[in-house]
């Protein structure tokens, strides 16, 4: 029995002995997953945005073929550029809501 007890506190003493640094920043781990976060959410933010503006072109482009004249070029960029402010100042302040 006193032979079973030295061996274990030799082992006790051992471990003893081994540096487990538990040192841990939570704060630094929480800043990584948010970074992550934003990381995955522009990424899905651009593609959406690839893909619409794509297809806005492409949409645009079918209809110049199919009218075939210039002036739907014309009317379309008057109607784009006098509308396009009116739509950007909502979406400027949604996104602006948004982040506060």
């Amino acid at each position: 029995m006193d032979n079973k007890t030295e061996l274990t506190l030799k082992k006790m003493d051992e471990i003893k002995d081994l540096d487990f640094s538990m040192d841990v920043d939570i704060s630094q781990i929480i800043l990584k997953a948010e970074i992550i976060k934003n990381k995955k959410k522009d990424m899905k933010e651009f593609i959406l945005f690839l893909t619409s503006t794509s297809t806005i072109v492409l949409l645009v482009y079918c209809l110049i073929m199919l009218e075939g004249t210039q002036r739907f070029i014309l009317y379309f960029e008057i109607l784009f550029f006098t509308l396009a402010p009116f739509m950007i100042i909502p979406a400027a302040l949604s996104s602006r809501v948004r982040e506060e």
